[in-house]
């Protein structure tokens, strides 16, 4: 059962619900609902488990490979940090959210977002432009403008 690897793989890593829903972008209830087998996860959610973690996507899928140490293998006190986690500014994201409620949490994801997008947006304009400028200065330097 998917749910019951994800909380086989989240127990592992010394995780709460807390803190994996906030690193993957999910509710608590939800993710405790997968746990739990009252819901399947949807595929966005799949994706999104191994975008932001180190778990083998084939043993996700069908627990078979080496995805995840069984629970009881692990050296006692172990504690172990997510690829993303190593970064601070994602592990201070991580923690502001874990204090929200589920709408304030919506409303921050939706803003970094469409931060997000426009940030994109911003790059590709200024890609663009840094595009036309070095065209224009080839073809200064080619000698296709006419001197006066």
């Amino acid at each position: 059962m998917i749910g019951g690897r994800i909380k086989d793989y989240r127990e592992g890593k010394n995780l709460k619900v807390a803190a994996f829903a906030a690193l993957i972008g999910i509710s608590q209830g939800s993710l405790s609902d997968i746990e739990n087998g009252k819901t399947k996860p949807s595929a966005e959610t799949l994706v999104k488990i191994v975008r932001n973690t180190d778990i083998d996507p084939g043993w996700l899928l069908t627990g078979i490979g080496g995805g995840q140490q069984p629970v009881t293998t692990r050296e006692p006190g172990a504690s172990y940090q997510l690829p993303s986690q190593k970064d601070p500014l994602i592990r201070k994201m991580v923690s502001i959210m874990t204090d929200l409620d589920e709408e304030a949490k919506t409303d921050l994801i939706k803003m970094a977002k469409k931060e997000k997008r426009r940030l994109d947006l911003e790059r590709e304009q200024g890609f663009h432009k840094e595009q036309k400028q070095k065209k224009g200065k080839e073809n200064l330097k080619g000698g296709s403008a006419v001197e006066p």
